[in-house]
């Protein structure tokens, strides 16, 4: 796979002429690093007008086949489908909504996988996480609204309680041979939010729950789900799978961060498979 810098050499710099879809289509068909080509689209290369034909590639399927053919030793995804495609019902209820509450990024289950990588657990836990979270709300979470297309509302204090109780223990050695990487399927994933103590916070809310962060395939797992805060129902759950890196890859604070930042363009797919959903 290209080096980050030697794709933005080749493709030319940020904020120029916006791809066209010919010329996505073609760094799909070539192989090139797609999930950082979907990370891309919305901020530095595809404009509003291009969005219909980027949607029709289909680059979705393909970014989650990319990831696992380049990663060695990755288990496939859950035969339970995640994929976050609600009933016509849930869809509904979350179409309905006039605005959606980010409840935050909860490592309360998050397994790290390489005692040598995650070395110092009084520097992470719980400290690295609440940067995260607070790192997401200030620069990623404006673009994730614009994905949505409707107003945002941040409380992110129930997660912040989750995160303050994680521990050491939540670091293990990593098989590297095997690669397990701890999937939760949609049962796990209701009882968790069933827990969730939310105080006030009333109508569709949106929370990520992060499974694992590995070193052995370089890659951090999670579940974007949207949940009905009053019922805790979990309308919407679609989990992915996305590379640690970036352009300040050797830095472990944002080594880590960048699934976060390239999840949040899986984000748009997901929605419009929850609308076409609503209009079923």
């Amino acid at each position: 796979m290209a080096p980050l810098f030697l794709l933005l050499l080749a493709m030319g710099t940020p904020h120029a002429a916006p791809l066209t879809c010919a010329q996505i289509e073609k760094m799909v068909r070539e192989e090139r690093s797609i999930a950082e080509i979907v990370s891309w689209i919305e901020d530095l290369y595809v404009d509003a007008a291009e969005w219909e034909c980027v949607d029709a590639l289909d680059l979705d399927p393909v970014v989650e086949d990319f990831a696992r053919k380049f990663t060695f030793g990755a288990p496939p995804v859950s035969a339970d489908p995640l994929d976050g495609v609600p009933s016509k019902e849930q869809a509904q209820r979350i179409m309905a909504a006039d605005a959606i509450t980010w409840l935050g990024i909860d490592f309360s289950l998050v397994h790290l996988l390489d005692a040598d990588e995650f070395n110092n657990p009084e520097d992470i836990i719980p400290e690295k996480f609440h940067w995260w979270n607070e790192h997401f709300v200030n620069e990623d979470l404006p673009r994730f609204e614009r994905f949505l297309e409707i107003p945002l509302r941040v409380d992110t204090s129930s997660i912040k309680l989750l995160n303050d109780s994680t521990s050491a223990s939540q670091i293990h050695p990593v098989d590297y041979e095997h690669a397990e990487e701890y999937p939760l399927n949609r049962a796990q994933v209701q009882q968790h939010i069933r827990k969730l103590e939310l105080g006030p916070t009333t109508g569709i809310a949106h929370v990520w729950i992060v499974e694992s962060m590995n070193k052995a395939t370089e890659r951090a797992c999670m579940h974007q789900v949207f949940i009905d805060a009053a019922s805790r129902d979990v309308l919407s759950d679609r989990r992915t799978c996305e590379q640690a890196g970036g352009l300040v890859g050797l830095v472990f604070l944002f080594h880590w961060y960048q699934p976060f930042v390239t999840a949040t363009a899986k984000v748009r797919f997901t929605w419009q498979r929850i609308e076409r959903a609503a209009q079923q």
